[in-house]
């Protein structure tokens, strides 16, 4: 099942420090649930919750992330996106009819030469070499405000800094933006690609427009009336932004958005024209494929991949604490019993997760007692578990686990224990070990 849902994932304000995939995650396991997907399997159904032009809508209707409504908030937004999605997959009538088709090809957005007919006529229009704006430090104030004294719409023309610029011919292309750095596949920056892949792909009359950017609901919705009038002769029905795709080089806005310098202004790499020289390009996909002809490959893009290299120090080694326990001992037990609704909490002695990343595999399981088997049947995934890794001492590692059980009715009480599962690094070998610990058994009532 994939769909597109044009909102953010961003629920979660900037100060949770726990990974998650926030509300599209949500809405994706949820649905997954229901197909019973296997997620140690390799080969398992797959719910997709997509992007499309979602760059200025935000999931937080309730205003900004607080830190703490942000998971109850994130439930709320991913359940929503579950529910239409469950009713559009049941109720679904048409179908994808048609061949298989693409275009795809690099360009480079640097200095590009704009046709006039995609800027109301105006000559020697180009893009420019990027470089991001002030405003992109001040974060945004719907989803997570980044450097408090800098102010989203920050313009070169405002009053707030002196028109200074270190790079005049820089700041005069990029016109409304005040310049915070320069960016691009060159020393010493080498922050973005420059040389960047433009893709459509039909799928019998649905086509995809693989964008390398996140757009806004305007520049999106010009960008798809580019290529309209191309494949629509094609027997295309539907045009969709697949967003993020092949590459990513920050926002995308309308020349009205950039003029604003807000987060998704400043954020814009290519200067204000950057949407105009996408809907050039896209139309000549789009061309191509309406006159059956193939497409000029482009330049093939720099490998930016040991330039980009942030280098981490590894873990040195895990201790035992104290060292008469093991890994994996308990420092802090399970209570004896629970009633629904309450969240059980466990402590063990442990290792730094970072020695083993558990791909399609788990920190923990919440295992109900059946006769004399032990059957897990909660995850690390499932949203109502929280796994919380802390530093204690030189090397060692504290792991809490907490699991909110369930309400619903269907839950079944009984017999409970939590385990985690971690490996720890040898000073002396330097080998990875596995290792384990279990709770005490609790129980749990209605």
């Amino acid at each position: 099942m994939l769909n597109w849902y044009a909102v953010h994932s961003t629920n979660l304000g900037n100060t949770n420090r726990l990974i998650s995939s926030d509300n599209k995650g949500l809405a994706s396991y949820l649905f997954e649930k229901m197909k019973d997907a296997n997620y140690r399997s390799k080969k398992t159904f797959v719910a997709a919750f997509a992007q499309v032009e979602a760059g200025d809508v935000t999931p937080n209707i309730w205003g900004y992330p607080d830190g703490e409504h942000d998971f109850e908030y994130m439930m709320n937004i991913g359940t929503r996106q579950f529910e239409k999605a469950k009713d559009l997959y049941k109720n679904a009538v048409n179908e994808l009819t048609g061949k298989i088709d693409y275009r795809h090809s690099f360009v480079k957005f640097s200095n590009l030469p704009i046709h006039p007919r995609w800027v109301k006529g105006k000559e020697d229009i180009r893009t420019c070499p990027p470089a991001i704006g002030f405003s992109k430090i001040a974060g945004s104030t719907e989803d997570g405000i980044g450097i408090e004294f800098i102010p989203e719409g920050m313009t070169f023309d405002n009053v707030i800094l002196p028109k200074i610029t270190l790079v005049p011919e820089l700041q005069e292309c990029h016109k409304e933006k005040r310049i915070l750095i320069p960016i691009g596949d060159k020393e010493p920056f080498y922050l973005t690609q420059e040389i960047l892949p433009v893709q459509i792909m039909t799928l019998g009359n649905l086509a995809l427009l693989a964008v390398p950017f996140e757009c806004t609901t305007m520049s999106g919705r010009r960008l798809k009336t580019a290529v309209k009038d191309e494949l629509v002769p094609t027997g295309i029905k539907h045009i969709i932004i697949a967003g993020y795709s092949n590459a990513y080089t920050g926002y995308v806005t309308t020349r009205e958005e950039y003029k604003a310098q807000h987060y998704e202004g400043a954020s814009t790499h290519f200067g204000p024209y950057t949407l105009n020289a996408y809907q050039q390009e896209f139309n000549k996909l789009a061309k191509s494929m309406n006159n059956g002809e193939n497409v000029n490959p482009g330049p093939i893009p720099p490998d930016l991949s040991d330039k980009q290299k942030i280098k981490q120090i590894g873990v040195l080694f895990d201790l035992e604490e104290p060292p008469s326990k093991k890994f994996g001992a308990v420092y802090s037990d399970a209570s004896s019993s629970y009633r629904k609704g309450q969240i059980v909490r466990v402590v063990f002695w442990g290792a730094h997760p970072r020695n083993n990343l558990k791909i399609q595999d788990t920190y923990l399981t919440v295992e109900y007692k059946s006769g004399d088997d032990w059957i897990p049947v909660v995850y690390d995934w499932n949203p109502e578990t929280i796994y919380r890794w802390e530093r204690s001492g030189l090397a060692q590692s504290k792991i809490t686990i907490e699991w909110t059980i369930p309400q619903d009715e269907d839950f079944k009480t009984g017999e409970y224990r939590i385990r985690h599962f971690g490996h720890w690094k040898s000073f002396w070998s330097k080998e990875i070990i596995s290792y384990s610990g279990t709770s005490r058994t609790f129980r749990v009532t209605e």
